[in-house]
């Protein structure tokens, strides 16, 4: 009786598999299961999504909510995502600022070269160029303009200084390229410490901006573009290359907006 039940047991350990064998057809199995479906199968057309797409949805509550993860978790929900699809915006509302400036700086970019394909071959500063820029620049954040305060504030923070500076040094970098400034030697710092300075200054003035259709704000960029005149005249060639260099690019530039048109 005792060797038939050790024959029994014996033969029954010979037809089990080794550890590693059955460690590996049971994690393969695991790993079939729980692969997630990257696209869809072919009778399905549900669309797949980026964190592009999550944050561009998320930033149509920006003005109701605030810059927070409220508006990632409301744009999951409208795309009909899982839902802790928001968490792979791992930083939140930092992360929106940053897709915001980034996008902001790509459009202006492709705007000014559509508009002056030659900014690159001008010798001489052109402050209706500068005008431009930054209205552009204005331009595009006055869906946000109720809010814009909060994501600057974000935008601030000891954390995000180091993309902010980046920011900045690619913001003075393309307002003087598409305005013709190629300063060289100290004017480099003195230059794009003006531009920064100015683009700064109606900035904040779009913040406390409640004119219709934010004509104060375009007004206030016209004004830029006579400070600008006046400060580069001077850096480029003195107090009495300034008047004859600012009334000529005033008068040949011109058109300057009305309140009663605007």
């Amino acid at each position: 009786m005792l060797l038939r039940r050790t024959l029994r047991v014996s033969s029954v350990v010979g037809f089990r598999q080794p550890n590693a064998l059955r460690f590996l057809s049971t994690a393969s199995s695991d790993a079939e299961a729980s692969v997630p479906s990257s696209a869809p199968s072919e009778g399905s057309s549900k669309p797949q999504f980026t964190k592009e797409d999550i944050i561009r949805k998320a930033l149509v509550y920006v003005d109701e909510y605030g810059w927070n993860d409220e508006c990632l978790v409301r744009a999951v929900k409208e795309l009909d995502l899982p839902p802790l699809s928001h968490r792979i915006i791992t930083r939140g509302a930092p992360e929106m600022v940053q897709f915001v400036l980034h996008e902001k700086a790509e459009h202006v970019s492709r705007t000014l070269k559509e508009s002056y394909p030659d900014s690159g071959s001008i010798e001489e500063f052109d402050g209706e160029r500068l005008r431009t820029a930054i209205e552009c620049h204005m331009n595009y954040l006055q869906p946000y303009h109720k809010s814009w305060a909060e994501a600057l504030a974000i935008s601030l923070t000891p954390s995000e200084l180091p993309f902010t500076t980046q920011n900045i040094f690619r913001l003075s970098d393309d307002l003087c390229y598409y305005s013709g400034i190629r300063a060289t030697r100290m004017d480099w710092y003195y230059e794009r410490a003006v531009v920064t300075a100015l683009y700064s200054a109606t900035e904040l003035f779009l913040l406390t901006d409640q004119s219709q259709n934010f004509v104060e704000t375009r007004y206030v960029c016209y004004l830029v573009r006579c400070v600008a005149v006046v400060l580069m005249s001077l850096c480029c060639g003195g107090v009495g290359h300034f008047w004859t260099r600012a009334w000529t690019t005033t008068e040949r530039q011109g058109n300057r907006p009305s309140r009663s048109k605007m």
